[in-house]
């Protein structure tokens, strides 16, 4: 007989090596790789979220949205993947698997969860700013010019507020300091709304309404308050930069994360032409004083006849028809640049 070892049953069976072993152990690592990588990506996405880098949609940053999607594609097709090889492997590897896989698939929904705020944040301004632009739109095409519904405005910036109350980190850091210099700024719009207002009720450069030194004088009151009310919102317009940066020390921004957010801020109030509004508003001011200043000299010396003033010296006719011309001029330029605007 041979003295060659046997092959035994049991657990005195000889292991021998087969072909499918290696492919197996492959395969197994090959799924292990996917959803560790899968797992990485929804981490980078997440604290990509966490790091706010800025742009267009506040707290929901480029690399995000590709994270985000890669993260959300790797799970929807690593899942059946991994159950059409689970019951093909040792237990031990099955286990490592679904955990692996389950991590990934977390981290992923918790992205989806956090940057549902700031997604709702943008729509939210988004539509609010739609809706504006309708309103101006409407109003040209009814009225020939727009005029600002401060209550409405108020109402729309507490809708954003409350979307921003749900912003997380640095997101929810710097909507309140913008909201603060947008606070600022409503307080002076609603003086400037009222004192133009009584100037309109008033009757503005209507002489025909003028009919004392006293009623005179309290014109040029209204005006003067119509004036400085103005005057007031441009500076502050004017200085917005300034306002914008200081609310914004109090969060921890990178200089390009802090230009980013001024930016964006004044591209979305369209500051150049809200600014050159107020500058004609300005010269429309500056123009009813001159107007009021001119009576007040000519006094006695002119009257209303039909639709049109009628003054003695013909110098003074010719100046009054150019200052009211400017003050035309100024708000048709003004009219032009709604238009622009409900674009």
């Amino acid at each position: 007989m041979s003295d060659e070892p046997k092959a035994q049953d049991g657990q005195g069976q000889i292991p021998v090596a087969t072909p499918d072993a290696g492919k197996k152990t492959n395969s197994t690592r090959f799924i292990q790789w996917i959803c560790l990588v899968g797992a990485a990506i929804g981490c980078s996405a997440y604290l990509s979220h966490l790091r706010f880098l800025g742009g267009d949609s506040i707290g929901k940053s480029a690399s995000l949205a590709l994270a985000d999607a890669m993260g959300g594609a790797l799970v929807v097709l690593g899942v059946p993947v991994l159950v059409s090889f689970l019951f093909k492997f040792e237990s031990r590897f099955a286990v490592r698997l679904i955990g692996l896989c389950v991590l990934s698939f977390l981290n992923w929904l918790g992205v989806e969860q956090r940057a549902k705020p700031a997604a709702d944040f943008v729509s939210e301004v988004n539509a609010r700013r739609a809706d504006w632009k309708k309103d101006v739109a409407e109003q040209l095409q009814s009225n020939g010019v727009y005029r600002v519904d401060v209550v409405k405005a108020e109402r729309s910036l507490d809708a954003v507020k409350e979307k921003a109350q749900k912003l997380d980190g640095k997101a929810k850091e710097m909507g309140k300091a913008l909201f603060s210099v947008n606070d600022q700024m409503l307080i002076l719009a609603k003086r400037y709304e009222s004192a133009r207002m009584r100037y309109v009720h008033s009757g503005g450069t209507d002489a025909s309404t003028i009919r004392t030194l006293e009623q005179l004088e309290s014109r040029e009151a209204v005006i003067n308050d119509f004036g400085q009310a103005n005057e007031g919102l441009l500076k502050f317009l004017h200085g917005i930069d300034a306002h914008l940066n200081a609310a914004l020390d109090k969060v921890d921004l990178t200089s390009q994360q802090r230009g980013q957010a001024i930016q964006n801020y004044k591209k979305s109030a369209s500051l150049e032409v809200v600014l050159a509004i107020r500058e004609l508003d300005q010269e429309v001011a500056n123009d009813s004083l001159a107007v009021m200043n001119l009576l007040r000299t000519e006094w006695g010396k002119w009257k209303v006849q039909g639709n049109a003033v009628v003054f003695d010296r013909s110098l003074a006719a010719a100046e009054f028809n150019s200052v009211l011309g400017r003050i035309a001029a100024a708000g048709k330029k003004q009219v032009e640049l709604q238009r622009r605007f409900a674009k």
